[in-house]
């Protein structure tokens, strides 16, 4: 975060007023319209937070957060535990049947239709 007084400003609102960096971000943004500025994500807030060098102002600003942790640990999607499917066959490779739809069976079925759908 660039300027003193923007730095100063988040600070004070963390730890006089007990704001979330997500509530700093808002209010910035209501209070300066138009100068991009002040327009900063609370991602940069928290960057800000966990970046100071250990010592008594980073301990107060983490203190102040609601979650308090002395880590911050990114949000990640996490790694897709459902395996691969297994077995599976092309569309390309079903029956003639099935394209013409010709037997019972071989046919789309939509179950948000239907008497079982309306109970």
């Amino acid at each position: 975060m660039a300027g003193s007084i923007l730095t100063n400003a988040v600070t004070h609102a963390i730890l006089q007023r007990k704001w979330s960096p997500e509530q700093v971000t808002g209010r910035l943004r209501m209070d300066y319209p138009g100068d991009q500025q002040w327009h900063v994500s609370h991602e940069t807030i928290y960057r800000f937070i966990y970046a100071h060098p250990a010592g008594e102002r980073r301990r107060a600003l983490i203190a102040a957060l609601c979650q308090g942790h002395a880590r911050r640990t990114p949000r990640t999607r996490g790694k897709d535990r459902r395996g691969p499917l297994r077995n599976i066959r092309s569309i390309r490779e079903r029956p003639v049947e099935a394209r013409d739809r010709e037997i019972p069976g071989h046919f789309q079925l939509r179950l948000d239709q239907g008497p079982l759908f309306n109970v």
